[in-house]
């Protein structure tokens, strides 16, 4: 959906070229939408999405029999997918929301060996 005057979203990842000292970003994903909820909605989705595909949570029931948890690795600051997980939590989105709605962009980040994963929703120009 495209709006003239609307929230937009966008997701990026931002890491090492390997073999270089350059910098890659690469586009996960942009949304726009004239509602706040919607767009932190999305954002919620695809931060679910992105950390699967970076490491599949050992719960879901595919992974079960294959994945096992490293001890005390999962609760590492520096865990991209946790911290992409934990991020739609209702107090968090609680709060994201109320910065919308007053007109304040939201952005949450994380960082870790693979590289730093940005999420900015932008609320309409007033």
């Amino acid at each position: 959906m495209t709006t003239s005057a609307g929230y937009r979203v966008e997701f990026i990842a931002e890491g090492p070229v390997y073999g270089t000292l350059r910098t890659a970003r690469v586009t996960l994903g942009t949304f726009e939408t004239p509602y706040p909820g919607r767009a932190l909605r999305w954002t919620c989705i695809r931060a679910h999405r992105i950390a699967d595909r970076l490491d599949p949570d050992p719960h879901t029931p595919w992974a079960g029999s294959t994945l096992r948890r490293l001890p005390g690795y999962a609760d590492h600051p520096g865990d991209a997918p946790t911290e992409l997980r934990h991020w739609a939590h209702p107090r968090l989105i609680g709060a994201a929301h109320h910065r919308l709605r007053d007109g304040h962009p939201v952005t949450f980040s994380t960082t870790d060996h693979t590289g730093r994963y940005t999420a900015t929703i932008t609320p309409p120009p007033p």
